[in-house]
């Protein structure tokens, strides 16, 4: 599977470069290729205008593979004509090159340009990857590659000597030492399902203390905390697909209402340590959000006239089917008035009229057809195709309706006035809990957007 990154540099003119590069874009890929053979800003220039990359090489130019057969040359029948030894010289030469798309497949070149880097920064939120690296300068004037994180611009390099698996844990919060991350990977140093338990354990001890000084600091109860283990994780699920183990559930308590919300991090989703207050934050608005969203109907107020015009349209369709057809209204048949609705509003909606040709009886559909000829297309007046499809829906059965037309018949069962304006309000201004989880994630992402552009600051000042 591709991990994707983006690499960026920043011109003399202040403006930033970038492309993207789509294989082995974690720290130990394509950022230990970046720091040990990309240190340059002229070679690095000449990289990322090869425009998108597919993998990276400590070379900039193409492999003889690539010059010889082309992209994906391996597939090409006269590499296939070549003898295993030339086959193996080739393929383990070519690891060392670079692949571009542009130059070796011949599609269109593509660069990315930012005229700052607080716009390149900004662009990072559409066009980032799962790994961003920077080409700036270290306090010596000196190129330094840069992980972007959330939180700031983080010096990456690589020193044997100075490696300590501990610090990797940890994510020292100045500059990453790629070198941690090797030992941590390497079987023979450290086993990793124990080096991911320590880490998990370090984390969550920080989340924990993270949480309860916030729920301290803002009084919303005890929270109740609680990780799920691999034993409770076996007893309690069936699937060995999901990983619960890799969870922590927290309880807080909303000041205003003095209701309890449950909520569920993944701790893995945590960088590094200074990130927890931020990324934690976010999980418990993204929990909120969701609960909130669940409650909320699903159509607007303004829409409710059409929907009730769907409602009788519905009651109309039906009462027909049972007494004059003696049909179910969700029979086939049913289907078939809806192609007919369908087919006025000008819409194919998929049913092939062959089918019911086939498959309803001739009785019913020459019944369907003046019915809907004389008494119901002024009914369809101001719908579209998709309201009609709607009328096909199940009845709602609750918070989990997934459509407009659902979410009121939902309403109606629980025999809840779908009109009443307090329907409509929106549920997060009415929360404290919410709204302090909000100003403090506002307050954190803006310092560390401060933080990160001061940073950037002195980047461009070199």
């Amino acid at each position: 599977m591709s991990t994707r990154s983006s690499i960026a540099m920043l011109e003399k003119d202040g403006t930033v470069r970038m492309t993207t590069i789509h294989w082995d874009g974690y720290i130990t890929g394509v950022g230990y290729t970046l720091v040990h053979d990309y240190s340059d800003f002229d070679k690095t220039e000449r990289l990322i205008n090869l425009g998108d990359i597919s993998s990276l090489g400590k070379h900039v130019e193409a492999s003889e593979l690539t010059k010889r057969f082309g992209f994906d040359g391996r597939f090409n029948h006269e590499y296939k004509k070549l003898s295993k030894k030339e086959q193996k010289r080739l393929d383990k030469d070519d690891r060392n090159y670079t692949v571009a798309y542009h130059r070796d497949r011949g599609e269109e070149l593509v660069l990315k340009k930012f005229k700052s880097i607080p716009a390149y920064l900004n662009g990072l939120k559409h066009y980032g990857e799962e790994y961003d690296y920077f080409l700036g300068r270290d306090k010596d004037l000196n190129p330094q590659w840069y992980l972007v994180l959330e939180t700031g611009f983080k010096a990456l390099y690589c020193d044997e000597e100075a490696s300590n698996v501990m610090n990797c844990l940890e994510v020292n919060p100045e500059r990453i030492n790629i070198a941690d991350i090797f030992k941590s990977e390497d079987d023979s140093y450290c086993d990793p399902k124990k080096f991911n338990d320590r880490l998990r354990k370090i984390k969550v001890k920080n989340i924990i203390a993270f949480l309860d000084q916030f729920q301290q600091a803002y009084k919303l109860g005890t929270p109740l905390i609680d990780q799920f283990g691999p034993n409770q994780y076996k007893a309690r699920f069936t699937s060995t697909a999901n990983h619960y183990d890799n969870r922590v559930q927290i309880t807080l308590k909303d000041p205003d209402t003095n209701e309890d919300r449950g909520f569920s991090l993944m701790v893995d989703d945590i960088n590094t340590r200074e990130a927890i207050p931020r990324q934690v934050l976010r999980w418990l608005l993204v929990d909120l959000d969701r609960y909130f969203e669940a409650q909320a109907p699903k159509y607007k107020l303004e829409e409710v006239p059409k929907l009730q015009k769907l409602i009788a349209i519905k009651e109309k369709i039906a009462n027909f089917y049972r007494t004059k057809v003696k049909y179910d209204p969700d029979s086939i048949a049913f289907k078939y008035f809806l192609y007919l609705c369908c087919k006025e509003a000008g819409d194919a909606s998929g049913y092939d009229p062959e089918y019911f040709n086939i498959m309803v009886k001739a009785y019913v559909k020459k019944r369907v057809d003046k019915f809907f000829k004389t008494e119901f297309c002024t009914s369809l007046d101001d719908l579209t195709p998709e309201d009609v499809a709607n009328l096909i829906e199940k009845r709602g059965t609750g918070y989990d309706a997934k459509s407009p037309y659902e979410s009121y018949l939902a309403m109606l069962i629980r025999n809840v006035n779908p009109s009443d304006p307090n329907l409509f309000v929106d549920p997060k201004e009415s929360s404290a809990l919410y709204r302090i989880i909000y100003s403090n994630y506002k307050n954190l992402v803006a310092r560390d957007t401060e933080n990160t552009l001061i940073q950037a600051e002195q980047f461009a000042s070199k």
